[in-house]
């Protein structure tokens, strides 16, 4: 039986004296040494023992970080503190912050390792608020964690776990017995459908990285119920725009389905998907990306005007994010960083297609914001592990198409022409703002030079996606230059032989942007990306073409003009009229209107004219569409359509386009000449034309 010990007796310690002589002491009282010398001996009380000052982790860390800002900056390759900048993230991290909407918000607060994505060191950069307040009060206070209680990262954790939910505001409510394991496919279909967007979205696209989302996809089907809400609503998304690439008898002999069934069941999973992951407030990508490829699976159904609405919503959410930000992408690593400039891209070439269908002047496709062009790379080239992006490739890639549509779009947004039509205060803000930054030849004649010389001369037109990218751009090149000329005409005033010979120039460029898109409509090589061509109607340049042929019936184009016309009718008139009643009522109008206005001419010389194709096939269906209960209008005011119309009155009609509608046209009978409104069909570079559902 062990004894208590009784407590421990206080150590003694060197009197004062002693201890200021550096002498020894035998700790008496007195002590020898005081006694020998005859002066007072004082013992040394104990002093209660000071804190150990902590180690100011946090300032080293700061410290550390800007040094490691500098030698980026500098392009200077070096090894980073963190070789993954999501450890770099963790370590600034507060413990139990588990909630992954939290992870963005601290990533605000560290750097990636990346030299060769990098932010001009001249440009201003915005100040962060945490780290400006951290830098000015980090030496104040060393007590536990006091640096760390007021971060980025605690204030959004405060709000998730305070708010109870945000279900009401957009797609309704989630509290429903839906399990998401349930709404999806077999797994053969999620392969098969998988396959189908590798093929035919995924190029067009690119706002998935392939090889790391395959292994994802491959583990979720083994275990469905362990998937997060996030990837749940990805995978959903990626079914519904498969789908949507696929034409109805495709879609039937595949999956046993209907194309409008297959869509709605996939677009209600991908709601409920996006309700159970927060999205509203979430800073995952994925959600962000699911949200957009929803959005593009319900353009064949929705009202242009509300769909503009989300895709506002999906843009805050991005630049919540930080995605808008070239400083915000570059801290998220190489990886990251160019799958969320990728993200960005796509949903402000959305947002401008989108606006433009709802005669909205979109206020996204502007110089308000520095997130660079993506970069010209294969998916392989692209590594979770990289610390250093990749070498840009020189020759094209398999993201040719979307690294050349931002390309175009990054210039066009900084130019006058396209500012003088969406944000003409902005206009000092833009790149060519100095004196002397345009060329003579225009603007768009130095973007057509880079674009051909840089990417278009390269392409290989064998290559569907190569050839897909050359003439899309080409067309998108020649409304660039309508748009030139007309903003040109709104400027100065023309002498009559003046405006003749620019109306040349114009008619050069309208036909051109048909010619485009028939090539692009009639080749074979180009079908399995043709589900986004449905959305790139030229229909501006056959307003123009239309209202020259009326003006000037016996011009030198003419006759070409009714043969581009003619084929691109034969390339389209299955797919993109017939199904659209209202539609087809007014295309067919303007077109029959040029063509009475020729053979009013031909009567009064007693010629009598051949009708060109286009006209015969129109003059055809309007026939066989009166025959089978739909009244078609030849005046302009009534459409009175079948009960099973898609669109049932002029209303309808507008919401497609405010162009579509009667006051979009005026009277079809008077002369036309170069009053034109071009602003009426909503300037954005990137018009992907009128959203028409292709079932054929």
């Amino acid at each position: 039986m062990s004894v208590p010990q009784g407590p421990k007796p206080p150590r003694l310690l060197s009197c004062i004296l002693c201890q200021r002589r550096k002498v020894k002491c035998d700790r008496q009282f007195p002590c020898t040494y005081c006694t020998k010398s005859g002066v007072q001996c004082i013992p040394a009380a104990k002093n209660p023992r000071q804190r150990r000052r902590r180690f100011p982790e946090r300032e080293l860390l700061d410290q550390l970080k800007k040094y490691e800002d500098l030698l980026r900056q500098n392009n200077i390759v070096f090894e980073s503190l963190h070789d993954d900048p999501l450890e770099a993230m963790k370590a600034l991290e507060v413990g139990g912050l588990d909630d992954g909407n939290s992870a963005q918000s601290v990533s605000a607060e560290t750097e990636a390792t990346s030299p060769a994505s990098t932010v001009d060191s001249k440009k201003p950069s915005s100040v962060d608020f945490w780290q400006a307040i951290h830098q000015r009060f980090g030496d104040a206070d060393d007590s536990e964690s006091s640096q760390e209680i007021f971060t980025a990262a605690v204030v959004m954790n405060a709000w998730d776990r305070t708010a109870a939910s945000d279900d009401p505001l957009i797609f309704g409510s989630s509290q429903t017995t839906a399990n998401l394991s349930s709404l999806h496919p077999e797994p053969a279909q999620i392969f098969r459908l998988w396959q189908i967007y590798l093929d035919n979205v995924n190029p067009l696209l690119k706002v998935v990285h392939s090889p790391t989302l395959q292994g994802r996809i491959v583990e979720a089907i083994n275990d469905l119920d362990s998937a997060s809400p996030a990837l749940h609503a990805l995978m959903f998304s990626i079914y519904a725009i498969a789908v949507l690439s696929l034409v109805s008898k495709q879609c039937k002999n595949i999956f046993g389905l209907t194309k409008d069934d297959a869509l709605l069941k996939y677009q209600f999973a991908c709601r409920q998907a996006l309700l159970r992951s927060g999205f509203l407030r979430s800073s995952e990508r994925d959600c962000l990306t699911a949200l957009y490829l929803y959005m593009i699976s319900v353009t064949t159904i929705v009202d242009p005007r509300a769909l503009s609405s989300l895709v506002a919503v999906a843009l805050r959410i991005a630049q919540r994010m930080q995605i808008s930000s070239e400083s915000g992408c570059v801290k998220t690593g190489v990886l990251e960083g160019e799958m969320r400039r990728r993200l960005w891209w796509a949903l402000v070439l959305f947002d401008a297609r989108v606006s433009e269908l709802s005669d909205f002047k979109s206020p996204s496709l502007t110089p308000t914001w520095d997130c660079k062009v993506p970069l010209n790379l294969n998916d392989a080239d692209l590594r979770p592990e990289m610390n250093i992006s990749p070498h840009v490739h020189e020759t094209p890639t398999e993201s040719i198409f979307v690294v050349a549509h931002a390309t175009l779009g990054d210039f066009i947004r900084n130019t006058d022409v396209h500012l003088n039509y969406t944000s003409p205060n902005l206009k000092p803000l833009a790149k060519f703002a100095e004196p002397g930054s345009v060329p003579e030849d225009g603007q768009i004649c130095k973007l057509e030079k880079i674009l051909e010389e840089k990417y278009l001369r390269l392409c290989n037109p064998e290559i569907p996606l190569h050839f897909i990218t050359i003439w899309r751009i080409r067309a998108l090149l020649s409304k660039a230059y309508l748009m030139e000329i007309y903003a040109k005409f709104a400027s100065a005033g023309l002498s009559p032989l003046e405006a003749d010979a620019e109306l040349d120039v114009v008619v050069i460029h309208a036909l051109r942007m048909v010619e485009c898109d028939t090539r692009i409509m009639s080749s074979p090589i180009s079908e399995p990306f043709r589900w986004m061509s449905h959305y790139n109607f030229p229909f501006p340049a056959y307003v123009h073409l239309v209202k020259d042929l009326r003006r000037r019936p016996f011009s030198k184009h003419a006759d070409r003009a009714w043969e581009t016309m003619s084929d691109n009718c034969d390339a389209r008139i299955d797919s993109a009229f017939q199904e659209n009643g209202p539609f087809f009522d007014l295309f067919s109008r303007i077109i029959l209107h040029a063509w009475w206005a020729k053979e009013t001419k031909c009567a009064q010389i007693g010629e009598v004219p051949v009708p060109p194709r286009i006209v015969s096939k129109l003059k055809g269906i309007r026939e066989q569409k009166a025959q089978s209960g739909q009244v078609l209008s030849t005046s302009g005011q009534e459409f009175k359509l079948r009960a099973n119309a898609d669109v049932s009155d002029p209303a309808e009609l507008s919401s497609i386009n405010p162009i579509f509608s009667e006051q979009g046209f005026g009277d079809l009978s008077v002369e036309l000449s170069l009053d034109i409104d071009m602003c009426q069909f909503g300037w954005p570079m990137m018009d992907w034309g009128f959203g028409q559902q292709h079932n054929t």
